[in-house]
């Protein structure tokens, strides 16, 4: 602790540097930064998380309030690169497949050198020494989740050392975020819940960004749809537009995240009609993605989210004006669409595309993949058959 008083002594400069990282102009630069390391290769993502990793360890020497650390917690993963242009199908699910050698051990060693300065300041400050004395009813909750992971690791009806090892893994990262998190809350300077929604809609942005210029870049080089060689059917290749480091259903999960995040903002901030748009693009990712799981989801969120600010909160008459203008859109833009569209295709052409478009056709096997979920549950009520047993691996 002497050692961060006595750095704390600086000059003016290293003032201003924090000032920066706690303005409003900071996340917007990791955001940036994050978009285009995600996009490129390891001359591109190494160089760049260095950048950011340099701003994080000033973050921990000299800024005083934590809730700094919320951006790069947020956004950091999405800063990550790859070194192919493969998607997650075509690497059989290998997610070392999208790095090189060199671009993954530059990785590790990275975010250790991120990672460990992060660890020591919450130690030396006495956070982590705080989060494990709290006991409030976080602290057991978690406590709980750890007991029930490692007793379905330890003992589940397929016992192996693999399963062990998830078990410990996911408790480890559970643990972790845990206590990152009670840290950046009680360092944190004033209300933490608007700025970390902030954040979370910039991570958001962020990830659109990506999805947008990615299928940019994959439809100038012809990569973007294919035609299907028994149908003829155009087909989107959604597995590109998450590289394959990431499954399409994660990215469109953090979108629809989001969502709730944004319409908080737009009920009560400044700025509105930003976060009403926001809310509306993060929702507009899965729909380009083509995750169904994240369109229902995100869609509930969505209209949820309309309603309630469009009639309460500060901003309720530009919330409502917002949505009634979007409601006229909305209408007018699909009578237009289903007039251009029945021009060439018939009623049934139509909606037999819009069926696989969404994918319906494959709800079929979501409904076996439950139905072995539930038949794990109940061969293996207690303990359950194993982390790498279940449903989906079998």
């Amino acid at each position: 602790m002497e050692c961060l008083v006595r750095l704390q002594k600086r000059p003016k400069f290293i003032d201003l540097i924090e000032k920066f990282q706690l303005s409003g102009a900071y996340p917007v630069f990791f955001a940036i930064l994050c978009t285009v390391s995600g996009l490129g290769n390891k001359y591109v993502y190494l160089p760049i998380i260095s950048i950011l990793g340099l701003s994080i360890l000033f973050s921990v020497l000299f800024v005083r309030d934590t809730k700094v650390f919320i951006t790069p917690i947020f956004m950091i993963y999405y800063a990550l690169g790859t070194d192919t242009l493969k998607a997650y199908m075509d690497s059989n699910g290998e997610v070392l497949a999208a790095f090189d050698t060199d671009g993954f051990v530059g990785i590790c060693i990275l975010a250790a050198i991120i990672a460990i300065p992060v660890f020591l300041r919450f130690i030396l400050d006495g956070s982590f020494a705080y989060a494990v004395k709290n006991r409030g009813i976080t602290f057991w909750g978690i406590v709980a989740l750890n007991i029930a992971i490692f007793l379905g690791g330890a003992f589940s009806k397929h016992w192996s050392p693999i399963n062990l090892a998830y078990a410990l893994t996911l408790v480890a990262g559970l643990d972790v975020f845990y206590l990152i998190l009670s840290s950046i809350v009680r360092k944190a300077d004033g209300n933490i819940i608007p700025y970390a929604c902030i954040i979370l809609v910039l991570t958001c942005l962020m990830i659109a960004a990506q999805a947008i210029l990615l299928a940019l870049r994959l439809h100038l080089d012809g990569m973007l749809i294919r035609v299907d060689q028994w149908t003829g059917r155009w087909i989107l290749q959604r597995e590109y537009l998450s590289r394959s480091w990431g499954i399409s259903t994660i990215i469109c999960a953090s979108c629809s995240v989001g969502i709730p995040a944004a319409m908080y903002m737009a009920r009560n901030e400044r700025f509105p009609l930003f976060y009403y748009v926001s809310a509306l693009i993060m929702w507009g990712v899965s729909i380009l993605v083509n995750t169904r799981s994240a369109m229902i989801v995100g869609g509930v969120f969505l209209l949820a989210g309309i309603i309630i600010i469009s009639f309460s909160g500060k901003n309720k008459k530009c919330n409502l004006i917002f949505s009634a203008t979007l409601l006229v859109l909305l209408i007018s833009g699909s009578i237009l669409a289903y007039r251009e569209m029945t021009e060439t295709l018939t009623l049934d052409e139509l909606f037999f595309n819009l069926y696989k478009f969404l994918r319906f056709d494959s709800v079929n096997d979501r409904i076996t993949i439950f139905d072995a979920g539930l038949g794990d549950y109940l061969s293996a009520p207690i303990f359950g058959v194993g982390w790498d047993k279940g449903a989906l691996s079998q």
